[in-house]
């Protein structure tokens, strides 16, 4: 049995396009029979306690099951002998399945349809979404403007104020010309040094 509680209107609609029965390879259904789907979960198959009832000898007593989880619709198999598909590929537990995909439950092939209620569920929930938002939150667009520093032009992109110091440069070796003037100044000390030493001998 489906459950009773879900929303009042119903949001898609599972359209059964044809069933097989017995050898037949199909016997199409004119015009096609709709279920609308209204509660949160949709039983599918042959049994007559099915929500949707597919009196097809390829679907199983409990085949499948559709489930309505905030206005999107989920097809879920319930391990049925001939597995569910959806657009041709085999659902081996549960996928989303939107307007107009193409379901084939054992030899009957159904098709999703929409209503107008599903665009306008969708805006009322993402309108309430937006009211509960806090007072001031919003697009980074609706930020105010930082204001520009004592030296830059309003109405400009600017940089952080106050500005970042200048990162400490470190000299691992000389600077170029450095080496030369290094040995001047170290061959002045070793004339000075053997000048001292001299005088000092001359002196004794």
């Amino acid at each position: 049995m489906t459950e009773r509680t879900g929303p009042t209107a119903a949001l898609y609609t599972l359209v059964v396009e044809n069933v097989r029965s017995g050898t037949t390879p199909g016997e199409r259904l004119e015009p096609p029979v709709r279920y609308e789907i209204r509660n949160r979960e949709t039983s599918v198959g042959r049994s007559p306690e099915c929500a949707i009832r597919l009196d097809d000898i390829f679907v199983s007593r409990k085949h499948a099951r559709l489930v309505l989880r905030d206005f999107e619709l989920h097809l879920e198999d319930l391990q049925s002998t001939n597995q569910s598909r959806v657009n041709g590929a085999p659902v081996p537990t549960r996928v989303r399945i939107h307007p107009g995909d193409v379901l084939l439950f054992g030899g009957a092939r159904c098709r999703i349809e929409s209503t107008a209620g599903v665009d306008a569920a969708a805006s009322a929930a993402e309108e309430a979404a937006r009211s509960q938002e806090p007072a001031g939150a919003g697009d980074a667009g609706d930020l105010p403007a930082v204001a520009a520093g004592p030296d830059e032009p309003a109405g400009e992109e600017s940089m952080p104020w106050p500005p970042a110091a200048p990162p400490r440069l470190h000299v691992a070796g000389p600077l170029p010309g450095e080496p030369g003037r290094t040995r001047l100044r170290f061959l002045a000390v070793v004339v000075a040094a053997l000048a001292i030493a001299a005088a000092v001998a001359f002196l004794r």
